[in-house]
């Protein structure tokens, strides 16, 4: 007798419903980080094999930034400088600096620089809110996939 109640007990539509639920909040998430983890890897560039290319020149660098851009040049004395990228010759390059109402042209030799590196303006907002509307996306399509779920379940 004890062994028919603990069975109607097992059986009753609550706990049905609840491990329901866990099914579908767990295939929800698992699709989730899925989504995050393919969407993080496509805007990862792709590495090249070793040794079948070479790694650019700092020359070729600044030349791949877009004129007048703002970058950041670390140089071998470990001085910064924050500017808008001017004129590239051969020797080096010329970084617009702003000290108050004054623009001052540096040229910076080659030699001298350590990195270089395009600073992001106003991109790191727009990053931002992409997460975020990806992020609400996935929260809102786990919270239709549970209703759907647990009205399916109460029809039976």
């Amino acid at each position: 007798m004890k062994i028919e109640k603990l069975e109607m007990f097992r059986n009753t539509q609550p706990q049905a419903l609840c491990s329901l639920a866990r099914k579908a909040i767990a295939t929800t998430l698992v699709a989730a980080f899925t989504i995050c983890s393919v969407a993080s890897a496509a805007g990862t560039p792709v590495s090249p094999q070793a040794g079948t290319e070479k790694t650019p020149t700092l020359r070729e660098r600044v030349l791949a930034i877009p004129p007048h851009a703002m970058v950041q040049v670390k140089l071998h004395n470990k001085e910064k400088i924050k500017g808008r990228l001017g004129e590239v010759t051969n020797e080096g390059f010329d970084i617009q600096t702003a000290t108050g109402d004054k623009i001052d042209n540096q040229k910076i030799s080659f030699d001298d620089v350590k990195s270089i590196k395009e600073i992001d303006e106003g991109k790191r907002g727009h990053r931002l809110a992409t997460n975020i509307v990806v992020g609400a996306a996935v929260g809102v399509l786990a919270l239709i996939v549970i209703g759907a779920v647990a009205y399916a379940h109460t029809g039976d």
